[in-house]
């Protein structure tokens, strides 16, 4: 069976719940995160104690990110693969879907490897330049 811990802290804005485990490999206890209610940091326990029976180490914060996160490419792609399909149907005409792959390019090429959860208009004005 995992170690799992829940820690309270007092905080300036109240209580926050701190889930850590104990690392199979080193014998330290390792940050797996905090959470404002306690029902809410118990589940994340259980289910980090799951994993950790099972063999598995949980994720870091970083590569959760990347694994959930969709890039500007990957939905540039799915918009073409939808107006091609559109397009066969008779659903777009092929003025419009060749306009829009003309739009789609340049904003492509700027912004193919940008996480879609990173880009805002406040951050990025509509200017490619």
């Amino acid at each position: 069976m995992a170690t799992v811990t829940i820690a309270a802290r007092s905080r300036k804005n109240g209580k926050s719940y701190v889930v850590q485990y104990l690392d199979p490999d080193t014998g330290r206890k390792k940050y797996h995160g905090s959470f404002r209610r306690r029902d809410l940091a118990q589940q994340e326990a259980n289910k980090l104690r799951v994993i950790l029976d099972d063999g598995h180490m949980p994720e870091k914060r970083q590569q959760r990110k990347q694994r959930k996160g969709k890039t500007f490419g990957d939905v540039a792609e799915l918009c073409r693969q939808e107006w091609q399909r559109r397009e066969q149907e008779g659903d777009l005409s092929p003025t419009t879907a060749k306009g829009y792959l003309t739009f789609l390019k340049p904003l492509e090429k700027k912004w193919a490897n940008a996480l879609m959860a990173t880009i805002s208009h406040a951050k990025n004005p509509t200017s490619l330049a």
